[in-house]
């Protein structure tokens, strides 16, 4: 078993169109067709560079 919890949550949220239009998250795999928009795996350095699109 796997204890999942939110850290952060971003205003506004992130739509699906949000994360395609970044040329940098193109190879996500939340973003490749025909995959479910839900639990997907991200590196450390796509979560970094999410978490910067808001900081910006």
């Amino acid at each position: 078993m796997v204890d999942i919890e939110s850290v952060k949550t971003f205003e506004p949220l992130f739509t699906l169109e949000d994360l395609r239009r970044q040329q940098n998250l193109a190879d996500l795999l939340a973003l490749r067709r025909g995959n479910r928009f839900s639990v997907m795996p991200v590196t450390i350095e796509y979560y970094q560079q999410i978490i910067r699109l808001r900081s910006a």
